[in-house]
């Protein structure tokens, strides 16, 4: 996992970043933090950086995720990026 995780967390604070441009490189890499999911049915990879920057903004997860979602790079090989 560690190879990919560190390919993946530019992608992911890439797509933070051009979400929430008011924030810092360090609250950036703070809020950016990637891990395997608990259950394997969650996917391979959680971020719960919507969850982190919602209690940040004041905002609703599920928005602050799909923002996010909104954000990340298109040309991404991925199955699928979901919050």
């Amino acid at each position: 996992m560690k190879i990919l995780s560190t390919q993946l967390k530019p992608l992911f604070i890439q797509a933070v970043q051009a979400a929430y441009p008011e924030l810092s490189a360090e609250q950036l890499l703070e809020i950016v933090t990637l891990e395997e999911p608990k259950d394997p049915s969650h996917g391979d990879y959680a971020c719960a950086a919507p969850f982190k920057l919602a209690k940040l903004l004041g905002e609703n997860p599920a928005a602050v995720g799909r923002k996010i979602v909104e954000n990340f790079p298109k040309d991404f090989m991925a199955s699928e990026v979901e919050f």
